[in-house]
């Protein structure tokens, strides 16, 4: 009995939701057996794109904003973090700034590959697109050719 009761406790209520309990046994790790009519919604990698599509943002937009996004954490690491570093002695600045500006550069470059299969980009915009995010200010200048494209996509009259 008492292995019995080890093995019910081990099964204990892991999340509930309205439509029904997940339960987790033993048998391994990651197993669990659910008791319910539906599943949960489960997290997915490409829940940014999912946000985008429901609030209308096109994946040119959505490039223009993490571009400048990326370029200004760039600046903000290269002409505050740094300095803070090396002339204050604070390089949990270098810390926090980097591994933002890290994760702004590779939302970069999910945003630009889907931008750019979208648009049907040749190589040589791809790999402008690339030099612009690790050229201080690039960013920027590349902005200017985002904005003229946003435009002229809007123009055209779409059917």
């Amino acid at each position: 009995m008492r292995g019995r009761a080890r093995a019910e406790i081990a099964t204990e209520t892991v999340r509930a939701s309205s439509e029904g309990v997940w339960r987790r046994g033993r048998a391994t790790p990651n197993s669990a057996r659910y008791t319910g009519a539906r599943l949960p919604p489960q997290p997915s990698i490409g829940c940014f794109v999912r946000l985008s599509h429901r609030s209308g943002m096109t994946a040119l937009r959505q490039l223009r904003l993490v571009a400048l996004l990326e370029g200004t954490s760039f600046l903000v690491l290269l002409f505050i973090a740094m300095p803070l570093k090396y002339l204050a002695g604070l390089p949990l600045a270098v810390r926090i700034v980097g591994s933002v500006h890290g994760v702004l550069f590779l939302m970069f470059m999910a945003v630009l590959y889907r931008a750019g299969s979208a648009r049907g980009w040749p190589r040589r915009r791809w790999l402008i697109a690339f030099v612009s995010s690790v050229v201080p200010f690039g960013t920027f200048i590349f902005d200017r050719s985002l904005r003229r494209e946003i435009a002229e996509v809007a123009r055209t009259p779409s059917g």
